[in-house]
């Protein structure tokens, strides 16, 4: 049975390789989600979606950089006057960091790969009582060296540097590391999460949907059916039904 969709998270799309992934992860947990080109307009992310929640993924952009990705006129004010919980992923974070008044700078010898968050302090909103540290896959290419006001550290790299911050009163956070890539972690993340992002409202299932697009897929398969290449990925779609 598929109900209204009466909360969903919107995901602003900043080139990361990730995006799709973490998409996917927000449906997993019955969460309905929407991914929107990071340059979307204000209109397009608050009037035609009407957003619970907000991600800003990641990205190979610098936001100290001239003509670097940023958030529609408005957001942050409007992220505010809803109390929409942000979360901000690699780059998103970097853009919270440096859109409401800290520094972002670059690295030099960027950290990416696997590796451990540490000195997590008890009773933060984003993690709850986790505080043991967590292996987790670090893109840390630029650092957060200055946080905006407010904001708090909830994690840093073996070398020092600021990975995890939330904001405890305006409900944004951001992570210097990719969750969506561990299904466990981004997963335990969102459940943790869920009551303050949707505030308990019914959740998407999305089987009709699923179902709408793999009928609009098998079409544009019937169309390129002459080339060879395509007969193996519709002989999987047809497994689906």
């Amino acid at each position: 049975m598929t109900h209204a969709v009466t909360s969903q998270v919107v995901i602003l799309d900043y080139g990361s390789q990730y995006t799709q992934l973490i998409t996917r992860r927000v449906r997993e947990v019955e969460v309905y989600s929407v991914l929107l080109p990071g340059d979307a307009s204000f209109k397009r992310v608050f009037e035609e979606n009407d957003p619970t929640a907000i991600i800003l993924s990641g990205g190979p952009n610098s936001v100290h950089v001239k003509g670097a990705p940023s958030v529609p006129d408005g957001f942050w004010e409007e992220c505010e006057k809803r109390q929409i919980p942000v979360l901000g992923i690699c780059y998103g974070m970097q853009l919270i960091v440096h859109c409401l008044g800290g520094k972002v700078e670059g690295l030099g010898k960027g950290e990416f790969g696997r590796m451990p968050v540490v000195d997590i302090p008890t009773h933060t909103i984003l993690f709850g009582e986790a505080i043991e540290p967590q292996n987790v896959w670090m893109s840390l290419g630029d650092e957060a060296t200055v946080l905006p006001e407010w904001f708090k550290c909830i994690g840093r790299c073996e070398k020092g540097c600021v990975v995890a911050i939330e904001h405890e009163t305006k409900n944004l956070y951001g992570l210097q590391y990719h969750p969506e890539i561990t299904y466990e972690k981004m997963i335990s993340l969102i459940q943790f999460r869920k009551d303050r992002l949707i505030e308990n409202r019914k959740v998407f299932k999305d089987e009709e949907e699923v179902n709408k697009h793999i009928s609009t897929i098998k079409k544009e398969i019937a169309v390129a059916s002459k080339d060879k290449r395509m007969v193996e990925l519709k002989n999987w779609l047809g497994q689906l039904n």
